[in-house]
């Protein structure tokens, strides 16, 4: 799967940030945010761990002139795994704190799910 045109969600504290992709979620977070631990781990649309981490990248300075340090954020494949989080359980929580009303069938996909939250509560 490619990771440019899934939405993904990225744990808050208690709650989720839907993205409609990889790049709107990097464009989107801040690096001191990451570096600073606000987010504390990311998942795709499969419930498939992802890391969140600065990189530092030089880029031209004003019209051009010069060089300057940006720091980025990076979204990627964890291969390490989610120690032992859930991203069902993670999902299901917070949708039915933010909608208490709503009916969630736990053998839904997690797949299902994200799309599901991302098409609702996508921040990009």
């Amino acid at each position: 799967m490619n990771l440019t045109d899934e939405p993904i969600a990225v744990v808050a504290g208690d709650n989720l940030l839907f993205f409609s992709s990889r790049v709107g979620a990097e464009q989107y977070l801040e690096a001191i945010d990451v570096e600073e631990g606000e987010y504390s781990w990311a998942f795709d649309a499969d419930g498939h761990p992802l890391s969140l981490r600065v990189v530092q990248v030089v880029e031209k300075g004003l019209f051009g002139f010069g060089q300057t340090r940006v720091s980025h954020v990076r979204i990627e494949r964890d291969v390490a795994g989610l120690g032992g989080r859930d991203a069902r359980e993670i999902l299901i929580a917070f949708l039915r704190r933010v909608d208490p009303g709503s009916s969630i069938d736990p053998a839904t996909p997690v797949r299902d799910i994200v799309r599901a939250a991302a098409a609702k509560y996508a921040v990009y």
